[in-house]
């Protein structure tokens, strides 16, 4: 099942500015914050928009490197 998530104007449960599908790759910031018992981390998503993702919805990419 394909799920997703909200990326949020600030920290908590704030407005959503958009949702992106599972897989999306995002630039995190160096900022973080706690609102609503959550950990939070400020993300440039693809179409250069500022927002903010719970971090338990985040996984570092790691490229695929075939091997040689």
């Amino acid at each position: 099942m394909r799920e997703g998530v909200n990326v949020h104007r600030a920290p908590g449960l704030t407005p959503i500015l958009t949702a992106l599908p599972d897989g999306t790759v995002v630039e995190v910031t160096d900022h973080t914050a706690t609102a609503g018992g959550y950990a939070w981390v400020e993300v440039i998503v693809p179409d250069g928009t500022v927002g903010w993702i719970a971090q338990r919805y985040l996984a570092s990419y790691q490229p695929y490197h075939a091997p040689q």
